[in-house]
């Protein structure tokens, strides 16, 4: 089967913005505390979404300049050696888009508050999707032994 190329330039406009840290927090991600305010345009697209304890925040990895987006491979802590940054979680991507699944704490208006959101103050937010357990979780998964586990 032939490949079909694409040249296509694809545009999003963003949703919404992140509130929240200015760096990484000592500590993790894990319990930082965001907000994400979706502009008025679409805030009627929330509906629904406190229904959900969870969800998909799709963000634009917006301060990664186009030289740190050459990076093919780089080796990540406790593994053997290089992998290519498709088999990584770094900011370092051919395209510049990041995505977290993260706690909805409560939703004001047009104003989200999520904990796990690895997203700096004032990233561009792309879209929101529910996270649905029997859908989102793999039970069967499997990572590299250098991964570790929590």
């Amino acid at each position: 089967m032939a490949i079909r190329e694409s040249k296509l330039t694809i545009e999003y406009q963003a949703i919404g913005t992140v509130l929240g840290a200015d760096r990484a927090p000592v500590d993790g991600w894990a319990a930082a505390r965001s907000e994400i305010r979706v502009d008025e345009s679409v805030a009627g697209a929330l509906a629904g979404l406190d229904g959900y304890s969870h969800i998909w925040v799709v963000f634009a990895l917006d301060g990664v300049d186009e030289r740190g987006r050459v990076v093919v491979a780089q080796r990540p802590p406790g593994a053997p050696s290089e992998v290519g940054v498709l088999a990584l979680r770094t900011q370092a991507r051919p395209n510049p888009i990041g995505i977290a699944a993260v706690r909805l704490v409560s939703i004001d208006g047009a104003t989200l508050i999520v904990e796990g959101l690895d997203a700096f103050d004032g990233t561009p937010v792309l879209d929101i999707k529910p996270y649905i357990p029997y859908y989102d979780s793999v039970p069967d998964a499997r990572v590299p032994e250098w991964i570790g586990h929590p």
